[in-house]
């Protein structure tokens, strides 16, 4: 599943209008809208939410981002700096050590990560 699909499947299951999950998020209803079609209105391409679209989203559902993340099959995610607000302080700290990272080394960084969710989806 995207995360549009789960955020959709969210909605419908409790009976959420796109509306009121956005509030919920703190999100704009048409980055919701964008996330359930899957495609950035601007380029016409699948979307790439943000790390904190993602920790958004879980807080929004009650759950954690890891048990968000076992939901989403292909995550595309990108790697912009989370705003000093968000996340715990651990989550900061790591965040901001691959934020420091070379381009290249991102995208090594990011394949890990997602090698990581795969293997914890199988356990």
């Amino acid at each position: 599943m995207t995360l549009g699909e789960v955020i959709k499947k969210y909605r419908e299951d409790n009976d959420i209008s796109q509306r009121e999950f956005a509030r919920m998020t703190g999100l704009s209803n048409s980055y919701i809208s964008q996330l359930e079609m899957n495609m950035n209105s601007k380029n016409g391409q699948p979307i790439k939410p943000q790390l904190e679209t993602y920790k958004a989203v879980a807080d929004a559902m009650g759950i954690t981002i890891d048990a968000l993340f076992c939901m989403v099959d292909d995550m595309e995610i990108s790697l912009r700096k989370m705003p000093a607000a968000e996340g715990s302080e651990l989550d900061q700290k790591i965040m901001n050590l691959v934020y420091q990272l070379p381009e290249d080394l991102k995208d090594s960084v990011y394949d890990l990560l997602q090698a990581a969710v795969l293997g914890a989806r199988r356990k």
